[in-house]
């Protein structure tokens, strides 16, 4: 990219009115902060390392843990769902346990799709298959049943904190952003300063092997516990770009973030690429905005590929930097209403002219380009996001295991949904999914916008 980096941000106070909005938007891919995550999705011997005893559930699971689940869903889910939906779910998941266990699963098919599916199936296989594993199994299959893969049932030995956004005390990292696509660890973005950045690493890499153990068939979640270490201790990752595949061995440090990225062009367009919304982005955008006005920047361009959202009052902030006070950033709808959620700055920046996204931004970063489009006249360029607009909480049940459960869903400032739609670009950018075409996205933009 040529670009004038804005090697020092303005960092201005920025008059917020607070309000407080204790939620988190997520999406299907993941949340992050030094190296993004997503649990893996389900397959049909995923009882087996319990079975085996290689895997622990870490909590006695009981009925009130089972009715805990299913009044959640019946009182906080933002559409009705209704009994069989639920029991339904909770069938074929018991029919997955049967399986691991080597048992034909055919006797539970005349079993009732209701609430005495777990008393029934005890009553059949209890002498057979573990009274914990069963319990499991039927509040997994509950939560699966919503057919949400912004839902699932997160066991106490997964992860203490579910959003999984730090990295323990006197740790270190590689200063990296990962996702999993099609299959492969791959490497989305190395942060500016980073032990991953200096050491050579660039967006496209995929990891074949971290410390010497293969990638292959493993989650975000296991990928990250490998890179994440000691600071001070070294890492071997083998990479493989293109036809090309090299080892590095790169020392963990502790490091720091850095959310947002901005520069202005020799053809005086201004560039402001937003990682993730952490609560700093409105204010590091504000400062890039200043900057803007005083170079006499007409155009800007707002690169949102990639983005998976974050806190949601970073996105209200951000969203009304550009938005009359008072005039709603978004909407969420919950099960009862839809709250109007309005922008609080006096002064408004101007919006920018295109926002880059693709087939991997997703949660409050669609909405808000959802939003400057319809309100601000901004234009799409790149490829269809993905529709994963849901608002979740996180909700700690008897015994330890916590609920992430969707009870919003958040809509544009005129209030469409695009849940399960996402946004399509008003220009199609072929190749904004590989962060290895950043630089030829970014060329073929500034040509569309000049």
């Amino acid at each position: 990219m040529l670009l004038i980096t804005i090697k020092s941000i303005e960092s201005g106070v920025i008059n917020m009115r607070k309000k407080s909005y204790i939620i988190h938007i997520v999406s299907s891919l993941t949340l992050l902060l030094l190296i993004l995550i997503t649990t893996g999705t389900a397959h049909a011997n995923h009882y087996t390392p319990f079975i085996k005893g290689k895997k622990k559930l870490g909590f006695k699971p009981s009925k009130k843990f089972i009715e805990q689940i299913y009044w959640s869903i019946k009182q906080r889910y933002p559409t009705p769902v209704g009994d069989k939906t639920i029991f339904s779910g909770a069938k074929g998941e018991l029919k997955s346990l049967l399986k691991a266990y080597g048992i034909n699963p055919s006797g539970i098919d005349s079993m009732p799709a209701d609430g005495s599916i777990l008393t029934k199936f005890r009553k059949k296989y209890g002498k057979k298959v573990n009274r914990d594993l069963s319990y499991y199994a039927c509040a997994r299959g509950m939560v699966k049943g919503l057919d949400d893969t912004e839902c699932d049932l997160i066991l106490p030995s997964e992860s203490k904190d579910p959003r999984r956004d730090e990295i323990p005390q006197g740790y270190g990292g590689l200063g990296i952003l990962i996702e999993k696509r099609n299959g492969k660890i791959v490497l989305i973005h190395p942060f500016v300063g980073g032990p991953g950045k200096k050491a050579g690493l660039k967006p496209g890499d995929v990891f074949l092997s971290i410390n010497n153990k293969s990638t292959r068939g493993i989650d975000l979640d296991t990928a990250r516990r490998r890179l994440i270490g000691k600071i001070g201790n070294n890492v071997k990752v083998v990479i493989l770009r293109g036809n090309k595949k090299f080892a590095k061995i790169i020392k963990r440090e502790k490091v720091k973030i850095v959310p947002v990225h901005a520069g202005i062009d020799k053809n005086n367009i201004g560039y402001i690429k937003v990682v993730y919304f952490s609560m700093d982005v409105p204010t590091l955008v504000y400062g890039a905005l200043n900057t803007f006005k005083k170079k006499g920047v007409k155009k800007w361009i707002l690169d949102l590929k990639d983005n998976s959202g974050g806190a949601i009052n970073a996105v209200i902030n951000f969203g009304g930097l550009f938005i009359a006070r008072k005039k709603p950033v978004m909407y969420i709808k919950y099960r009862k209403n839809n709250r109007k959620i309005t922008s609080n700055f006096e002064k408004n920046y101007m919006p920018p002219s295109v926002i880059v996204v693709n087939n991997y931004t997703t949660g409050s970063a669609e909405v808000i380009s959802g939003t400057l489009r319809e309100v601000k006249g901004s234009r799409i360029f790149g490829l269809p996001t993905q529709g994963h607009t849901s608002v979740a909480e996180y909700i700690k049940l008897n015994g330890g295991a916590t609920l992430k459960l969707t009870v919003g869903f958040m809509l544009t400032a005129k209030g469409k949904s695009l849940r399960k739609r996402g946004l399509n670009p008003d220009v199609k950018i072929p190749g904004a999914n590989n962060p290895a075409n950043d630089a030829k996205t970014f060329k073929r933009v500034m040509q569309k916008i000049r």
